[in-house]
């Protein structure tokens, strides 16, 4: 691991945050420590990214549409767009 550095990241995710993915996680964690029986559900890479980026840009959308700011904004840009990200 530590001659991968730049190409493994870690990152926290609060427990319970109402994220669907984050849940099963949560739900199949559990199971595998009380039953002692873990659960995988495979996927492919592709299907998961693809699932993802829709999941992500869908509840984007649905925020920005409901949120009461960025009003003006929001005539110029009124759909959301990974484009449009900035990373720090």
């Amino acid at each position: 691991m530590f001659k991968a550095i730049g190409s493994v990241g870690l990152s926290w995710v609060k427990d319970h945050a109402c994220i669907p993915c984050n849940e099963l996680a949560d739900q199949l964690a559990k199971a595998a420590t009380i039953d002692g029986d873990p659960s995988f559900s495979a996927a492919p890479y592709n299907y998961l990214k693809k699932f993802i980026k829709t999941y992500t840009l869908e509840n984007w959308q649905r925020h920005w549409e409901e949120s009461k700011s960025g009003i003006r904004v929001k005539e110029f840009v009124p759909f959301v767009n990974f484009t449009l990200l900035t990373h720090n």
